[in-house]
């Protein structure tokens, strides 16, 4: 019996652990909501990009240069949350570029929702982040980061090269 009680605390103590073990990385990892915005007017663009995106320090520097940089274009720019993918219908946007990052190992269930169901990749650009910046969704024309600071400059010309590509297309 004295056994038996010494396992049900070992258990019950780790069984706490892994719980303040899981709250603490969800606070310390989990992304904000993203700022919803738009930029230019959508009546008369016919080249229109939607940035869906998660909210962190790294994404908002990449959101933010890629607005700059296409903002005094004739584009109707309009930047969501990735949780609003799924009102989001693929054919009606030129572009659209998705920002978001890998937790425990697979993207957030609104990109990969979205990505299931669209019948036409050809317009989508993602940007993945994790860790080590190896994931990517196969089949999208994706690159992947680890989220560094340094390389956010690096990250907009890229993905603005892909979004050019698309366009003049």
């Amino acid at each position: 019996m004295k056994i038996l009680k010494r396992i049900g605390i070992i258990l019950g103590a780790f069984l706490i652990l892994a719980l303040l073990f899981t709250v603490w990385y969800r606070a310390t990892f989990s992304m904000e909501m993203a700022k919803e915005f738009e930029v230019n007017e959508a009546v008369d663009m016919q080249q229109r990009v939607l940035i869906a995106t998660q909210g962190s320090e790294f994404k908002n520097a990449v959101v933010h240069g890629l607005v700059e940089n296409l903002k005094d274009r004739p584009v109707y720019i309009k930047v969501i949350d990735i949780s609003h993918l799924k009102a989001v219908h693929a054919n009606e946007w030129a572009v659209i570029v998705i920002i978001h990052t890998w937790e425990y190992q697979k993207p957030p269930a609104p990109v990969k929702e979205f990505a299931d169901q669209v019948q036409s990749n050809e317009n989508i650009v993602m940007l993945a982040t994790s860790g080590d910046g190896g994931f990517k969704l196969e089949g999208f024309d994706a690159i992947s980061s680890a989220s560094k600071q340094s390389e956010v400059n690096t990250e907009v010309k890229t993905l603005l090269a892909k979004i050019e590509r698309i366009l003049n297309h």
